[in-house]
């Protein structure tokens, strides 16, 4: 086998603390990226939680409301209540959990398409597992909600 065959190749795409996260928001507990296309951070501060949402293949192209007066501008970035939250892998959806309640939003069309009042027992894992199911992971059992 050839030494010059490299299994894994790695190219830097953002930071994000350049992008405006802070430090110790970027943990596991905070930050998720469901696929290669978004990155999904929860930022909890002095002025409450703050959603920000980064589309890899076009970082500064979301939120038009936040050109910073050069034209530059800034990832999606808003209020948030939940607990958790995670991105669609492919569509600009996100899925929110916040204590028993779980909701899927359309953030283009800032649509809210399901709620689902959750009575499954604590959902210790989730993921998009397809583009219409995400899998929820309780301390008993595993569920597709569709």
């Amino acid at each position: 086998m050839s030494e010059d065959i490299v299994p894994v190749h790695k190219t830097e795409v953002l930071q994000l603390k350049q992008m405006g996260v802070p430090a110790e928001a970027i943990t596991w507990t905070t930050l998720s990226m469901s696929s290669d296309k978004y990155i999904c951070v929860r930022e909890i501060g002095g002025s409450g939680s703050h959603l920000v949402v980064i589309d890899l293949n076009k970082p500064y192209a979301y939120d038009d409301d936040a050109d910073d007066g050069n034209g530059k501008h800034e990832p999606m970035r808003r209020p948030i209540r939940a607990d958790a939250a995670l991105m669609h892998p492919s569509a600009y959806i996100i899925a929110l959990r916040a204590d028993e309640v779980l909701q899927i939003f359309d953030l283009q069309h800032k649509t809210r398409l399901k709620t689902y009042e959750n009575t499954l027992g604590q959902i210790l894992y989730w993921k998009w597992v397809s583009n219409n199911i995400l899998a929820l992971v309780s301390n008993d059992a595993v569920y597709h909600w569709a």
